[in-house]
C-alpha cells in the first residue's frame, strides 16, 4: 500500500468521524471512531496535536472547547455504552425542558451491563429497561412519559413498591 492510499483512507475516516460528530454535538465514542476506520495511532495524533480532546475513557470531543448542553448529554450516553438512554430530568432536558438545571446527567442501562463510571454521570442499572421506552429520534433517551414517572420511583423504600 502506498502513502497516497493510506492518506486518502485516513481522510475518508476523518470525514466520517466529522460527519458523526456533527450529529452528536461534537463528541464521538472510541468504538465509533475505530469503526469509521481510524487507528488508535491516528486518534492519539489528533489528541496530541490538540485538535481533539479526551472527555472520558470512551469519549472524545473533536474540538478543543468546553462541553456544554447537548455535548454533555451525548458524552454521558456514549460513555455509558451502546444501550444507554438518558433518563429522568436529563431526558426531559434533551427533549426541550427549559429553566431547569441538574448537577449530574442521569443515564439508564439494562441490568447486568458492564458500567463505566464517569464524573458527572449518574448511571443506573434497571431491570425494566426496554427499547420500547426510547424516544425514536435524536439523542438516545427515554420517552417523556417514562422520564417523568421514573424519578418518583425509588426515593423511599415504600415508594418502590408502587413503581411500574
Amino acid at each position: 500500500m502506498t502513502d497516497i492510499d493510506r492518506g486518502s483512507r485516513g481522510r475518508r475516516a476523518l470525514a466520517a468521524v466529522a460527519a458523526l460528530a456533527a450529529v452528536q454535538a461534537g463528541v464521538v465514542s472510541r468504538p465509533q471512531v475505530y469503526a469509521a476506520g481510524m487507528t488508535r495511532g491516528q486518534v492519539r495524533a489528533e489528541v496530541r496535536a490538540r485538535r481533539w480532546h479526551r472527555v472520558s475513557s470512551q469519549v472524545l470531543a473533536v474540538h478543543t472547547g468546553e462541553l456544554a448542553g447537548a455535548a454533555l448529554l451525548w458524552s454521558a450516553v456514549l460513555e455509558a455504552g451502546p444501550r444507554a438512554l438518558l433518563d429522568g430530568s436529563s431526558s426531559l432536558i434533551a427533549g426541550g425542558l427549559e429553566h431547569f438545571t441538574e448537577r449530574s446527567v442521569r443515564v439508564s442501562v439494562p441490568k447486568g451491563t458492564r458500567v463505566r463510571r464517569a464524573r458527572g454521570v449518574n448511571i443506573r442499572e434497571t431491570r425494566r429497561w426496554s427499547l420500547d421506552d426510547a424516544h425514536p429520534t435524536g439523542i438516545p433517551r427515554t420517552r417523556n412519559l417514562v422520564a417523568t414517572i421514573e424519578p418518583r420511583c425509588g426515593r423511599s423504600p415504600t415508594s418502590r413498591r408502587h413503581c411500574w
